[in-house]
């Protein structure tokens, strides 16, 4: 008894000892496992999907120039697929055995897929928290970082197979260790790790272009200080590694440069940003460019009411006491506060506008938020607020599962009127419309037609049809329709037969998806 006592307290002060980092990583990491590849297939996931396995056919053929798949160019993402894709081959050799049914093999990639990318974005949550507490120290960089994990907008993105949570990372990263190599003496190293960060977000996406001009324009603020050859130093340093981190990281790069070069910046640079808009329902109506004030409402209805006006506090704190904070810390806080507007700016006069591009300023936005907290109020009733803050947001958050990008903020009247204002983007709630229609006796002869057919497919055991094909729909048993879609849903009411049932799909209480049965076209 009193050596198993012993053992305890020995492992116990090992868990104290270890590196908060590995607490962060295995929260990161381990709150996304639940139903993770069995919860939602993202509208882009199947393009992505062929990217990775284009990708990787190249890798394994030694044709290099066929690595240049996408304009995007989500080379971070294709790696992360390939292996996902050679995890599931070693899977297969030792223990599927080929005895798998596409059905089944399907999922097992797809949460494969998930799971790597989790890894990955967990070890770069743990990276970006040990660099954010040599700022602000552990107690407010632990609440920034949960802050940013509790975000149901952040973590239903975080699930999805695609760029943004990677290029939000990458993005900030290199931030932080630019702004580090102000204040640290071992700079040199800094400025190469910002680079190579700044590369893998460029890889990940043209948007991490942005920290170019960025870091041109903060060295320039600090040329009274710097000087002329110490800025020309560090921005050498900066973006002579990440074009070695872009040319090592993409094959394509290597064999067709100059038409990689091409198609990286005319395809994903002039013709997305420039020229391309998207469709959107903003404020009940459909367009292609909801304008200038689309992030701000962005921001106070896909992010939480709490997030937003911790912000706003953090702002007012720092402009309230800008005397009397430490320089170091002052010039950080106006870094990021460059950051966040600037990034801004550039998201909104693009032509092409989601929520998910608002992603890279929420980072930002946590650590101002969380900074005064731990001076303003004591360790108990700091810990206690936010133990509640963490069981508040933990009910919310299991109401939504795994449908967190239903989330709207309570400042614009939650899900049933935020969805009015900025229509989601990507499918919600398929788990459970599968399930509705899976549950019925001999489900394999119901036909369900609906708008986003292709996502609902590998979850369901009936038929589904897709909708805005005439042939296709009149064969329908049902018609599922989204509740807040009235002007798409009376289209449809207008040209066939449909039944009202009481059946209904809501997500955490509200209502999402009417079922109609079909009577055939009027």
């Amino acid at each position: 008894m009193i050596k198993n006592k012993k053992i305890l307290n020995k492992m116990l002060t090992k868990i104290k000892k270890s590196p908060t980092e590995i607490y962060v990583f295995l929260l990161a990491f381990l709150y996304r496992l639940p139903t993770l590849g069995y919860d939602f297939i993202n509208n882009d996931a199947f393009l992505w999907k062929d990217r990775s396995y284009q990708f990787g056919s190249a890798i394994e053929s030694l044709d290099f120039a066929k690595t240049a798949v996408t304009y995007h160019p989500g080379v971070s993402l294709l790696w992360s697929q390939f292996i996902a894709i050679k995890f599931y081959s070693v899977l297969n050799l030792a223990f599927y055995k080929n005895t798998l049914s596409p059905h089944e093999e399907f999922f097992v990639n797809h949460f494969l897929q998930k799971f790597v990318l989790v890894i990955i974005t967990s070890m770069l949550i743990a990276l970006a928290f040990s660099l954010i507490k040599k700022f602000i120290g552990e107690k407010a960089s632990i609440i920034a970082i949960v802050l940013i994990l509790l975000e149901p907008f952040y973590l239903g993105l975080s699930r999805a197979i695609h760029t943004d949570v990677l290029l939000s990372l990458f993005m900030f990263i290199s931030f932080l260790y630019f702004s580090l190599s102000f204040i640290n003496k071992s700079s040199k190293k800094n400025l190469i790790l910002s680079g190579i960060f700044l590369g893998l977000a460029m890889l990940t996406k043209s948007s991490g272009l942005f920290l170019i001009p960025f870091f041109g324009f903060v060295s320039i603020l600090k040329y009274k200080e710097l000087g002329f050859l110490k800025i020309s130093r560090n921005l050498s340093i900066i973006f002579g590694f990440s074009l070695l981190t872009f040319f090592a990281l993409w094959p394509a790069m290597w064999i067709i440069p100059m038409q990689s070069i091409q198609l990286y910046l005319f395809k994903g640079v002039q013709g997305i940003a420039l020229d391309e808009g998207h469709g959107h329902i903003w404020f009940g109506k459909e367009t292609l460019n909801p304008g200038l004030l689309f992030y701000p409402i962005v921001l106070i209805s896909r992010y939480s009411l709490l997030f937003v006006s911790l912000f706003a506090f953090g702002t007012y704190n720092f402009i309230r006491k800008y005397k009397n904070i430490l320089n170091p810390q002052k010039k950080f806080f106006i870094e990021m506060f460059v950051y966040i507007v600037l990034y801004f700016l550039m998201i909104s006069v693009v032509s092409k506008k989601l929520d998910r591009y608002s992603l890279p300023i929420i980072f930002p936005m946590a650590i101002i938020g969380a900074y005064y907290l731990p001076t303003i109020f004591k360790k108990k009733t700091l810990a206690i607020l936010f133990a509640f803050f963490i069981f508040s947001r933990a009910v919310i958050l299991y109401g939504l599962h795994p449908n967190y990008l239903a989330y709207y903020s309570q400042a614009v009247g939650g899900m049933e009127n935020g969805r009015s204002l900025i229509e989601p983007k990507w499918t919600i709630g398929d788990d459970k419309i599968a399930k509705f229609f899976n549950e019925k006796k001999d489900p394999e002869d119901i036909k369900v037609a609906i708008a986003d057919f292709d996502y609902l497919r590998p979850f369901a055991k009936f038929e589904v049809l897709n909708i805005r094909n005439p042939q296709e729909a009149i064969r329908a048993d049902y018609f599922v329709l989204p509740s807040y879609r009235e002007e798409r849903n009376d289209y449809y009411k207008s040209i066939y037969n449909l039944n009202k049932l009481n059946d209904e799909i809501t997500i955490s209480g509200v209502l999402y998806y009417e079922i109609y049965e079909n009577k055939g076209k009027k």
